[in-house]
Order: C-alpha cells, then structure tokens, then sequence
C-alpha cells in the first residue's frame, strides 16, 4: 500500500484517497460516509471546478464523479483532468447511460456506472481500477 505523510498532522495514512465529486449534497455525504467505513480516505467536491482546484493541490488515487452537474459536469472535469496531465482513473456515476458511456471511455474514465448504482458496486469499481497496492 502506498504510504503519504500528512504535512498538516505528521501521520502517514495508507488508505487510498478518493475524491467524490456530485452537486446532490446527500448523495456526496452518504457517498462520503459509506466509501470512509470501507476504508478509503475521502475528500469531496461540489462540481468539476472545485474538484479541479483540489486536484490541483492534493494528491487522490481515483475520482468518483457525477456526469450531471452545474457549471462543470463529469465530462467537463474528465476533460479538464486530461488537459492538466491528471492521469488518475475516473469513474464516472450517470443516470443516463448510453451512448456517453463510450464518449466518456473515449476521454479517458476508466468505468461508467448506471445510477443507481449499490455501495458493492461502486466499491467493487473503484477497487478494480485502483493499482493493487492501493485497494482497500
């Protein structure tokens, strides 16, 4: 597992870092709390453009993304992600999975569930697309 000290607290964790990017409050804080009980450090964002700005600044292991947002949505952020050299795998959650499941594999997410999707599925995900030394 990878090991990072934490600047702030001196204490070095070695659960990988997620970032949960959805604009639904709830769902950002149950996704929250749930993916933390199955053992992976959690940091949240409201949109692409703040998951943006802390990916600019801290280090995650997977994203886990909402396509339908404001301002910047989950392809917008893919996107973005790209463009900065950000290589990290993405796994895009839409409630409307089509087509735009190829266009997002296409920009570079490594799956595309169907919402809703079971906390064993997204967990099950994530888990497959992180590098074995970061799994939970």
């Amino acid at each position: 597992m990878i090991t990072e000290r934490d600047g702030l607290h001196g204490h070095v964790t070695t659960s990988p870092r997620i970032l949960v990017v959805d604009d639904e409050l709830t769902l950002r804080r149950m996704l929250e709390r749930v993916l933390s009980m199955r053992g992976f450090d959690v940091c949240t964002a409201a949109n692409g453009d703040e998951a943006m700005a802390r990916l600019s600044s801290e280090h995650f292991d997977v994203v886990l993304s909402d396509m339908v947002m404001p301002q910047c949505d989950g392809r917008c952020l893919l996107e973005a992600m790209r463009a900065a050299g950000i290589r990290i795998p993405v796994v895009v959650l839409t409630g409307y999975a089509d087509a735009t499941d190829l266009s997002l594999v296409a920009l570079g997410a490594a799956a595309v569930l169907g919402k809703p999707a079971s906390v064993d599925v997204i967990c099950t995900t994530l888990a497959t697309v992180l590098p074995p030394r970061t799994a939970p």
